[in-house]
């Protein structure tokens, strides 16, 4: 009972986060402290957990919270670090932040795909924030945001495609740019990888105006 009712706060702490008060409201709640699928730290639950079955001993329960309360822990912190260093290069930059994300890299604690919106524009930035060393910044890239007054008649039109693109932006939690114009595509923009060809993890792809298709594909690495 304890695991079930914990288990929307563990949800949280990914960069994917969850509706944690569903179905009272839809907000998604996401901390950032951790990636989505986190193989060191399932690893080492995976490795304490069948310790724990063959032994059947209360220690190595105990030392499994520890280890993973540790872990969520020393990811807040390094989200913090990142965010703070994001927080400081828009200052150099004269630029006000009105929202800041900082999501860690696929199990990796010490580097950071960064997105903070400035005006109506968003900053896409890498970040390294090692023990034992200086953290660093690199900014990416520059992408106008797309919203639905960006999307063409055909699709406007269409009841279909408009559900399918109201879904892709609330999922995106409305951080999405343009790919491509023929077909439209769009991305994800919490996950862009790189400025060259502007490669995305994941995105959805509109169907021409002339195809028979009805709804939206979803794309990856891309």
């Amino acid at each position: 009972t304890l695991a079930y009712g914990t288990h929307g706060l563990l949800d949280t702490t990914t960069s994917y986060g969850t509706v944690l008060l569903w179905p009272l409201k839809y907000t998604r709640f996401a901390w950032d402290n951790m990636s989505i699928v986190d193989p060191i730290f399932t690893g080492m639950l995976l490795i304490l957990l069948i310790l724990s079955v063959l032994k059947r001993s209360q220690i190595i329960d105990t030392v499994s919270l520890i280890l993973a309360l540790m872990y969520m822990g020393f990811g807040a912190i390094q989200h913090q670090r990142a965010l703070s260093i994001q927080q400081a290069f828009a200052k150099e930059q004269q630029q006000s932040v009105i929202q800041a994300r900082a999501m860690p890299a696929l199990g990796n604690l010490f580097k950071w795909r960064g997105v903070y919106r400035s005006g109506d524009k968003p900053y896409f930035t890498k970040l390294k924030t090692p023990i034992f060393f200086e953290s660093s910044i690199q900014f990416i890239a520059s992408e106008p945001f797309f919203s639905v007054e960006n999307l063409p008649y055909y699709i406007k039109s269409n009841q279909i495609l408009m559900k399918d693109f109201q879904a892709f932006i609330w999922f995106t939690d409305n951080y999405q740019f343009e790919i491509s114009k023929s077909p439209l595509t769009l991305c994800d923009a919490r996950y862009f990888l790189r400025t060259q060809n502007k490669t995305c993890m994941w995105g959805i792809r509109f169907p021409q105006k002339s195809s028979q298709q009805k709804h939206v594909t979803f794309v990856r690495n891309f």
